[in-house]
């Protein structure tokens, strides 16, 4: 299976490295190891990719939630897949807004 993604999700990793590093109880070759495979199945797509109609309905459902996560949600409406998240209270409100595609495990 392939996912996608905004390409500063890479950034966004390296950035809560080491905060990943400690929750997962991992060493650091270890992250490395698990990273590379984790990035190998996900197709990055930079941000220009996405249309200014999807940007903004995504900018919509998010304002009042979280705005960090509007390039998540209009990569997902611009190629029209379902959005993959542990992040309850996001789930719940993007539903209570109408947004309701999300990935089922």
């Amino acid at each position: 299976m392939i996912f996608f993604a905004p390409n500063f999700l890479i950034t966004e990793i390296y950035k809560h490295k080491n905060k990943l590093i400690k929750n997962s109880k991992l060493n650091e070759s270890e992250f490395y190891l698990y990273f590379n495979g984790i990035i190998e199945r996900i197709q990055f797509l930079p941000i220009d990719f996405i249309s200014i109609e999807s940007k903004q309905k995504a900018y919509d459902l998010c304002k009042g939630i979280d705005i960090k996560d509007t390039p998540f949600i209009a990569l997902a409406i611009e190629l029209n897949i379902p959005i993959w998240t542990g992040d309850k209270k996001l789930k719940d409100e993007l539903i209570s807004k109408g947004f309701n595609y999300f990935f089922q495990e």
